[in-house]
């Protein structure tokens, strides 16, 4: 968010909890790459919020969900703790458009229906427009995989994805608030979305093809060193008898 002089920071960005889901397909690059492509579609949550001692006000943007498709190279097995428990991580790229289109020079109040300022309830009144239908994201997340069977896996994820450029800007019309003296002060404040959010999720994971397909070989580092192959044994010096003489 970016503020006009004076406005105080109990004015920032807000946002809420929103559902995302995504389906991920790798294909194995090297014994410690694999390929990523990924679909996702995420139900964007902004808004403006104000920071009180007690509490907080807030007003959402709602630019709608944002569907998602991209690839990612992944670091698999970075850690191990153990025969069944592993940490990820990945990198990826993808680009974003939102499913419908925002309404056009939307106005958006904080205290609908105040028109002058009070203790703790300032007037704020913004319109929303949208800057672009569509952005490129970059994501990196790190996953907890636990192995229930060979082919099946239990998925935890931590992931920030960053947009490149907006999708909805909010500019204020009129921001008015009253200062710990009392006195009215005005000011003002521009939001640009661009998608960025953080996400926490739980997966399951299928891995497919033969068992024998799917097996890798392990570096000393991250599994047992390979084992010495045994050197064979001389062969013995073949003893001669000769038959008895008369």
């Amino acid at each position: 968010m970016e503020r006009s002089a004076g406005t105080p920071r109990a004015f920032r960005a807000g946002n809420t909890l929103g559902l995302t889901g995504e389906l991920r397909l790798a294909w194995p690059l090297a014994p410690q790459w694999a390929l990523e492509t990924m679909m996702g579609l995420t139900e964007l949550q902004p808004g403006i919020k104000y920071k009180l001692r007690d509490g907080s006000r807030s007003s959402g943007i709602g630019p709608g969900p944002l569907l998602q498709t991209g690839l990612a190279l992944r670091r698999p097995e970075l850690l191990t703790f153990g025969p069944r428990l592993s940490l990820d991580a990945t990198l990826g790229a993808a680009v974003a458009w939102l499913t419908r289109s925002y309404p056009t020079d939307r106005l958006n109040e904080l205290n609908p229906g105040q028109r002058q300022p009070a203790p703790g309830r300032p007037v704020v009144v913004y319109d929303s427009r949208q800057r672009h239908r569509s952005t490129w994201l970059l994501s990196g997340d790190v996953r907890l995989r636990y192995a229930l069977t060979p082919s099946h896996n239990l998925l935890l994820s931590m992931t920030y994805t960053q947009g490149l450029r907006p999708l909805v800007e909010s500019r204020t019309q009129r921001l008015s608030y009253l200062d710990a003296n009392g006195t009215p002060q005005e000011g003002g404040f521009v939001l640009r979305d661009r998608g960025s959010r953080a996400a926490l999720q739980l997966g399951y994971g299928w891995l497919l093809g033969r068992a024998e397909e799917r097996a890798t070989v392990r570096t000393p580092r991250y599994g047992r060193a390979p084992a010495l192959p045994e050197e064979p044994a001389e062969d013995e010096t073949p003893t001669f008898s000769e038959p008895p003489t008369e």
